[in-house]
């Protein structure tokens, strides 16, 4: 926050940069100044590698079968969700745009065993095993294209 007018008593660099960002580290050692030794796991390492593990276990869209809710995780929002007891109904809107044949891995949790019918915006997809909707279904832009 020391990109911020109303930091000015406390920081030399308060007008130097886009309001609301600091570089990580920053008064590191205690003093009003950037600390240079960063390195990639301090500030933006930590992020790309949490959503790397955040997107490996939930996918780019995740569906919790038994509670009937969806999560849009990049790019993404899932407004409605309707579950139906051998079909699962998902509009999926794409908030950032997206390449024709870009493909989004949808994930599906507490899926039942048998086999599940899948529609995103309206379009069957097949039939999926549980096994096969928790381990994740590749979805394109066309497929989540409302």
């Amino acid at each position: 926050l020391m990109f911020m007018p109303e930091n000015e008593a406390v920081s030399a660099i308060f007008a130097a940069g886009p309001h609301g960002h600091a570089d990580e580290g920053y008064a590191g050692r205690g003093r009003d100044e950037q600390f240079t030794g960063l390195s990639f796991d301090f500030p933006v390492g930590a992020a790309l590698s949490s959503i790397a593990l955040v997107k490996r276990r939930l996918g780019d869209v995740y569906v919790d079968f038994a509670n009937g809710l969806g999560l849009g995780i990049d790019g993404c929002l899932v407004p409605v969700v309707r579950i139906e007891p051998d079909a699962i109904h998902l509009v999926v809107e794409h908030t950032v745009p997206v390449s024709s044949g870009e493909t989004q891995r949808l994930v599906v949790e507490r899926a039942p065993a048998g086999k599940t019918s899948l529609f995103v915006n309206g379009s069957g997809l097949g039939m999926f095993t549980g096994e096969q909707l928790r381990a994740g279904v590749s979805i394109t832009a066309e497929d989540a294209h409302a």
